[in-house]
């Protein structure tokens, strides 16, 4: 294989360059905090305490969380990632919160092809 590098000048940067973001607005959801791999199909079962632990394990790894809203949440839907307030994955401290009936005030935010919820630790409280 034959690897080049590329003069700085024959590299359109603008190409590689992120999708700008675009707030949404503020939000209130109802629905689960979820490990995405886990519930839409990667490891099985996608419920109850397999379902639980593997979110948990996301969450101390730093992987970003998503969150399903209530009576949507399926083989097929969406589900927005779940962000602090700075556009970070959470980690231990939304433990208490995974894979339980909760309630978040946010901010939608989409770049590209990505939706996330951004919220702050104090603005997720269980139903």
């Amino acid at each position: 294989v034959d690897i080049r590098m590329l003069p700085p000048g024959d590299i359109d940067a603008a190409a590689f360059a992120p999708p700008a973001a675009v707030d949404r607005g503020p939000v209130m959801l109802a629905g689960e905090i979820l490990d995405a791999k886990c519930w839409f199909g990667a490891m099985r079962p996608g419920y109850g305490k397999t379902h639980k632990a593997c979110a948990a394990l996301c969450a101390r790894g730093g992987l970003p969380l998503a969150f399903c809203q209530l009576d949507v949440c399926g083989d097929g839907a969406e589900a927005p990632l779940l962000l602090d307030q700075n556009g970070r994955p959470f980690g231990r401290e939304v433990l208490p919160h995974i894979a339980d009936p909760v309630v978040l005030n946010g901010r939608l935010i989409e770049a590209g092809d990505v939706t996330a919820v951004h919220t702050p630790l104090s603005g997720i409280r269980r139903l």
